[in-house]
């Protein structure tokens, strides 16, 4: 069979319901191949930018890896941002690029990338943002390729990369079969418990104050987090998560206090100074999560369980330090079994949020609170909006909540949230600024083209506000260069996608009567949000003691 062929037989033996990308002329004959196959859907995004975002949103809503197909020169390229998010962020996905054939390698070719001829060498620029990259140069390593690139992602929980001449897709090999394929053995260093279980035995004492249970960004990867609930609940222990764990734990839960580091709640910082014990599980202590409470946590007994030690230069500083590592279902059953009986819960930490009246941010988020489902999947930006969203909105139930903060990248979330409703027939929340809308916003025509269940929340204050509040903060004054002009995003989005829904909201019985007509649709949805830029985001940077 032909090489297209085999990749679109092994795409549908991995049971990928989509590929997510744009053709191009050395991608077209796979892209082909798959259409012609009907087993795996074909969703082409605007750029490749955002076509690796909507892989990203696919995996995290499903847990499924996906894959990103793009052609040579600028198709490629436009991926590199977003594979050093998911780098970043520890996000699996396979991306295929097809190149030019070889035999044009420098010699001039249209977006030759091959290094040769004084091209640019893509392939290590690759190296850079990937766990596994491989130029295939015998249509025979195609098989151990795919396989590798899998397997290898998974792993790592990074992005791997194949780049495929355009010549080699026509090139016959043998017939793909799934029997040849041995699905990967994987293995984990086990830690003796014993410290881990004596740690518990100690705050299990009646007068001792119940730990604070801090849950992780590796906690996403996760189809089944039952065991981890089950460990909280035997510990009465309170809970808090990183901003990128943000939907792992129901907000209505007693136990649940907030969110960790920079634009976390106040709660966190007051249970550390009660509890003399700490519990991170899955958790990545990187300056944005630790900052606030790095400090508080050095007095503190610290247990960390995770699958693997960080890479990180970071040490954790404590009392005492006890590290598990291994596979995180059998070690935490395994320490849970060890609590012989439920703890007594005690009530939570009084939580008073602050009074407010108007048209400001913790409102309107309240209000678009009461309007979204349980379980539903929330994608929000990086920036001002981020951090508002982050801090204020509640999620309940499993659902899917995700930020780009593994490099804060703009825009992220309108192709995550299109590649995570796309492929889990779930309704999609997208919380945005203009900012990032004016980057990648018409990708919403993607969504509509595919009829989604998206809403797309775009919070207007005709800036960059981060940088705008970054120079009113720190540089003692605004040189005005991060303001625009008024603009109405929803408004042009009516005019030029006919049939999407969308409203101007400019006050919260605009919105109120925004939300009464969302609720329920299952197609795409527009609400830009038009706010003043007067309010400081809750980063605790922002803010003198």
């Amino acid at each position: 069979m032909k090489v297209s062929d085999y990749i679109s037989e092994y795409l549908a033996y991995k049971e990928l319901s989509h590929v997510f990308g744009m053709s191009g002329a050395n991608i077209e004959d796979l892209y082909t191949s798959i259409y012609k196959k009907n087993t795996t859907s074909i969703i082409l995004a605007k750029n490749e930018y955002n076509a690796t975002t909507m892989a990203i949103g696919c995996y995290l809503a499903t847990r499924k890896i996906s894959v990103v197909m793009t052609t040579s020169g600028p198709g490629v390229l436009n991926t590199i941002p977003v594979l050093a998010e998911a780098y970043t962020s520890k996000i699996p996905l396979v991306l295929i690029s097809g190149i030019v054939p070889e035999a044009m390698e420098g010699l001039g070719a249209f977006q030759d990338t091959s290094g040769l001829g004084g091209t640019l060498n893509v392939l290590e620029m690759l190296k850079q943002c990937t766990c596994y990259q491989k130029k295939i140069q015998d249509e025979k390593s195609i098989p151990e390729a795919l396989d590798k690139a899998f397997e290898l992602a998974i792993k790592h929980k990074k992005p791997a990369v194949i780049l495929i001449p355009k010549n080699i897709f026509n090139k016959e090999i043998e017939a793909f079969n799934s029997l040849a394929i041995s699905p990967p053995e994987k293995i984990y260093e086990y830690t003796e418990l014993s410290s881990a279980i004596t740690f518990c035995q100690e705050f299990s004492i009646a007068e001792k104050t119940p730990p604070l249970i801090i849950l992780g960004e590796e906690l996403i990867h996760l189809n089944n987090t039952a065991f981890i609930q089950e460990f909280i609940s035997k510990t009465a222990a309170s809970v808090a998560v990183t901003p990128n764990s943000k939907g792992l734990f129901d907000h209505r839960n007693p136990q649940f206090l907030g969110l960790i580091g920079i634009m976390g709640h106040n709660e966190v910082n007051n249970y550390l100074n009660l509890t003399d014990f700490v519990i991170l599980i899955g958790v990545n202590f990187d300056l944005l999560n630790r900052y606030g409470i790095q400090e508080l946590m050095t007095s503190k007994k610290l247990l960390i369980i995770k699958e693997e030690k960080s890479s990180s230069l970071f040490c954790y500083s404590g009392e005492t330090v006890c590290e598990i590592y291994g596979d995180l279902e059998d070690n935490i059953t395994r320490i849970s079994s060890t609590i012989k009986a439920a703890i007594p819960t005690r009530a939570p930490v009084a939580k008073n949020p602050a009074i407010t009246e108007g048209f400001n941010f913790k409102n309107i988020i309240n209000e678009i609170q009461s309007s979204i489902e349980d379980d539903a999947n929330l994608f929000v930006d990086a920036g001002n909006t981020g951090a508002f969203v982050l801090h204020n909105l509640e999620t309940r139930g499993n659902g899917t909540c995700y930020v780009s903060l593994g490099m804060g990248g703009m825009g992220n979330s309108i192709g995550a949230g299109i590649g995570g409703s796309v492929s889990s027939n779930k309704k999609s929340y997208v919380f945005l600024g203009d900012g990032s809308f004016l980057m990648y916003g018409l990708e919403i025509h993607t969504a509509l083209e595919y009829n989604l269940p998206i809403v797309f929340f775009i919070f207007n204050n005709n800036s960059h506000g981060m940088c705008t509040t970054r120079e009113n903060v720190f540089l003692d004054g605004e040189t005005g260069i991060n303001n625009f002009r008024e603009s109405r995003y929803a408004e042009g989005i009516g005019k030029i996608f006919p049939g999407i829904i969308s409203h101007e909201v400019n006050d919260l019985e605009n919105l109120k009567q925004s939300l009464n007509d969302i609720v329920g649709r299952k197609s795409p949805c527009v609400v830009t949000i038009n706010i003043l830029n007067t309010e400081a985001p809750p980063f605790k940077t922002f803010f003198k003691n």
